[in-house]
């Protein structure tokens, strides 16, 4: 089905945490799970010395595995330069822009990629022009 946009019909579309997980699940780069951390962290009082250790610690066991979509949708090397290129323009428009008109709440799931330009669109656009301040 296709996503209505602003900007017309995007066929292929996901949010790149959807792609991150499907991407962690086979992965042998993935130890833990998000889950399983999660779980692990609400177990203990960390104060903010502590919990930025175990960050650094999971961070050590945890390697990045976004860069595989940009090699799984490239046929060649300058498909790939011009997928990753894409992507980085488009995140960086989207975070001046939202900047600008204050738009906040972003996150992975608050934006698809585009699979067919590899480019970013944000949705979920109802915390803007700084209403994000008013949420207690």
């Amino acid at each position: 089905t296709a996503f209505q946009s602003i900007l017309g019909d995007t066929k292929s579309k996901d949010s790149p945490k959807t792609l991150r997980d499907r991407i962690r699940e086979g992965s042998k780069w993935q130890k833990y799970s998000n889950h399983y951390i999660l779980e692990e962290l609400k177990k203990w009082d960390f104060n903010s010395r502590q919990r930025m250790e175990c960050f650094k610690g999971i961070m050590k066991e945890t390697e990045p595995v976004f860069h595989h979509y940009f090699l799984d949708k490239s046929w060649s090397a300058p498909t790939w330069f011009q997928r990753r290129l894409a992507f980085t323009r488009s995140v960086a428009s989207t975070s001046m822009a939202g900047f600008i008109v204050g738009l906040g709440d972003r996150h992975t799931s608050n934006t698809l990629l585009i699979e067919d330009s590899s480019e970013i669109l944000n949705i979920d656009l109802g915390i803007v022009f700084d209403q994000g301040r008013l949420l207690s």
